[in-house]
């Protein structure tokens, strides 16, 4: 088995870790925060929920000292191992620690590929390495990644919603709670992505709603084109007609610059009436940690789980509750 460099999202590093392994992936190590290294098959890792790309690993050294020169030998002898011809390759550098400079370690790989291969390996839409640097282990790892497009651009999202959650967030929620749950629901369903990516990694029945009709439509055409049933309708959040059953409700509601801090008690506070109605634990996702944390401490909820990741370029966090007597 080759070994495989799983990145992720910063936040999740975990949900992958776990996925892989209930997947029969051996983790090797992980790179905190968002790569995971494993002895498994290329197809297989392409397949999982919560990784952004997977690459082949060709050069795990370990350098004497963090210097220009190891740093050259040992890229040189590693990308040896390059395919030639008429292959073309782009740099993405990464430093762990505060040792070296990335701009300066992708210089310096482009210079040693182009003096292992010549100037045609180098291309704007070439085959991407990944270069790694960790300063504190002194460790430089060269990795090939496969895949052209990253993993969350899921073909099944047909139609498409103006502020779509990523999938691979999504995907990581079920890994993250740690909880086995028999019925899930998102009362801000959108086009319906945290329905589906729990659907894809977990047995459950699912539900979704939203008070636009577009919105739902749009659900409806994407779990079909994804190959999972849910049961979506239209409804007010504020007036859900679900009845008992429900032992989670996730979701990711309303967020944004034009949505203010202080405007968002309209969209929470039913998420935790809704919970205690149905008895259920709560996930969201949401950039308004403290008015979240307020209003579930006042509806009898508890945090058991919290990370943080990027959305759009914008830190939200990931955040699990369950009542407080549930303990």
């Amino acid at each position: 088995m080759p070994k495989l460099l799983l990145t992720t999202i910063s936040g999740i590093l975990d949900a992958s870790r776990i996925e892989a392994e209930e997947k029969g992936f051996r983790i090797l190590y992980t790179l905190p925060p968002s790569h995971v290294i494993v002895d498994g098959d290329v197809d297989s890792a392409l397949r999982l929920r919560t990784i952004e790309s997977v690459s082949r690993i060709l050069a795990e050294n370990i350098l004497e000292s963090i210097e220009k020169r190891n740093i050259r030998l040992s890229l040189r002898n590693s990308l040896k191992q390059l395919t030639g011809g008429e292959k073309t390759y782009t740099v993405k550098a990464k430093i762990y620690g505060s040792c070296f400079s990335e701009k300066i370690l992708k210089i310096i790989t482009i210079r040693e590929i182009i003096r292992v291969h010549d100037r045609t390996a180098i291309g704007k839409k070439g085959s991407l390495l990944r270069i790694i640097l960790d300063c504190e282990k002194k460790f430089l790892l060269i990795a090939e990644q496969v895949n052209e497009e990253p993993l969350h651009i899921r073909k099944y999202y047909v139609a498409k919603h103006p502020s779509p959650l990523n999938p691979v967030i999504a995907a990581s929620i079920p890994f993250i709670a740690g909880k086995a749950y028999r019925r899930i629901y998102d009362p801000f369903c959108g086009s319906g992505t945290i329905p589906i990516e729990f659907k894809h990694v977990r047995k459950i029945e699912a539900l979704g709603s939203d008070i636009n009709h577009i919105f739902v439509k749009s659900a409806v055409k994407n779990a079909k084109a994804a190959g999972v049933s849910i049961d979506f309708f239209i409804a007010n959040v504020r007036k859900i007609p679900v009845a008992g059953n429900v032992d989670f409700i996730a979701t990711d509601p309303p967020r944004g610059e034009r949505l203010k801090a202080p405007n968002m008690w309209r969209y929470l506070k039913p998420v935790f009436e809704l919970g205690t109605r149905l008895d259920a634990d709560i996930c969201l996702i949401t950039p308004y940690f403290k008015i979240t944390n307020l209003i579930a401490e006042r509806k009898g909820y508890k945090l058991f789980k919290k990370t943080s990741t990027f959305q759009g370029g914008n830190k939200v966090y990931i955040v699990f509750y369950t009542k407080e007597d549930s303990l």
